[in-house]
């Protein structure tokens, strides 16, 4: 039915799949951890066109597939956290909400959030992440954030963007917090 990778001659199978993936260890797969398997036991099928897989992230792999050709100037196939940091501002945007370059980019005070996903993404090359890295990548993030062993979480509740972002999400509050400080100190030197 999904068209995901198995092995037909092994009776214990899909046991031995379950067992994998099943993290609280109740011998069945809830929401999160079925998400998570179908993330991690397609990884190299993620985005590909539902012939080849049912259920393997084909229309949302389109978009991430997008963000990472117009983010990879060099067209190298690899990504680093300087070509994330330097083109993500200049993609446009719907909304302004949550954009943590909205202060600009010269005092590269967020780049901790994009250093964090090279470095937990990246496989292939140190420093850098390929394509297939980029997708997995960003459907990880979303499945930590959005997904909970009953349900798929549609609001902000788990994901916390309330605490770090404040009027509206229009102010980064660590951001701000950190202009607040700089400010002072230059106040102070007066």
């Amino acid at each position: 039915m999904f068209k995901w990778t198995s092995d037909p001659s092994n009776p214990n199978y899909a046991a031995k799949f379950v067992a994998k993936y099943d993290m609280n260890f109740d011998g069945r797969l809830n929401f999160r951890e079925l998400i998570l398997a179908s993330i991690y036991h397609n990884q190299q099928l993620v985005g590909l066109p539902d012939p080849l897989c049912n259920f393997c992230y084909f229309e949302i792999g389109k978009l991430i597939d997008a963000i990472f050709l117009y983010l990879d100037c060099d067209n190298d196939g690899f990504l680093n956290a300087e070509e994330m940091w330097s083109n993500l501002p200049k993609m446009n945007r719907k909304t302004e909400q949550w954009n943590i370059f909205s202060f600009g980019v010269d005092d590269n005070i967020r780049t901790a959030s994009i250093n964090d996903f090279i470095l937990k993404n990246s496989k292939t090359k140190d420093g850098f992440i390929s394509r297939r890295e980029f997708r997995v990548g960003i459907l990880l993030g979303f499945w930590d954030r959005q997904t909970e062993t009953t349900k798929i979480v549609d609001d902000n509740s788990r994901n916390l963007k309330n605490l770090r972002w404040k009027e509206n999400h229009m102010i980064d509050v660590s951001l701000y917090n950190f202009y607040k400080k700089k400010i002072r100190a230059e106040l102070s030197k007066k």
